[in-house]
């Protein structure tokens, strides 16, 4: 991940170093004296993000993550913002935006159930709708059934975020909603 960042800094692939140390270093001495905003999204651990911390003043770090990360915020005084899942009434909203009240209108019931299944998270609320809106011909209670699935109503949770709506391009998700 630092390379990804060296190289947004314009450092040649060439000149990278080998080593994660030599990555940091030089990667750390590039912020160093200037202000940037860094951006962390999704971060899966505090191990992930912790190379990644400028370490030089003017620079500011925000890191998003499922994870609490708590050593960021034990050794690194970190400011935590935990974030509420929306409630049903923004879940509905969302949907209402992206798929249009007539689509959400013609089953009630079925857009309840996307709703709880998602569990009020964003992301799992966005691939929902995603599959929905590019599968215009696919009623809203098949969408509902399969997050339903096997293992009962509302398997999106906190941590897992509706593992199977949103692994598309995931490698560490469960699965994914079939073709349809």
């Amino acid at each position: 991940m630092v390379r990804t960042f060296l190289a947004a800094l314009g450092v040649p692939a060439h000149r990278v170093p080998a080593d994660l140390a030599g990555q940091v270093n030089l990667y750390r001495t590039l912020l160093y004296g200037r202000r940037m905003l860094v951006l962390l999204d999704n971060a899966r651990d505090a191990g992930q993000a912790q190379p990644l911390l400028p370490g030089a003043v003017g620079c500011l770090i925000v890191v998003t993550s499922r994870d609490h990360l708590l050593p960021l915020v034990a050794r690194q005084g970190a400011y935590p913002v935990p974030l509420t899942p929306l409630t049903a009434e923004e879940a509905y909203e969302l949907l209402r935006q992206r798929l249009g009240t007539g689509r959400l209108a013609a089953d009630p019931a079925a857009t309840g159930d996307l709703i709880t299944g998602c569990a009020g998270l964003p992301q799992a609320l966005a691939m929902v709708a995603a599959h929905a809106a590019t599968h215009p011909e696919l009623p809203l209670r098949q969408l509902a059934d399969r997050i339903d699935g096997p293992r009962g109503p509302g398997r999106a949770d906190r941590r897992g975020a509706a593992r199977p709506l949103v692994s598309a391009g995931r490698p560490d998700s469960a699965g994914c909603l079939p073709a349809g």
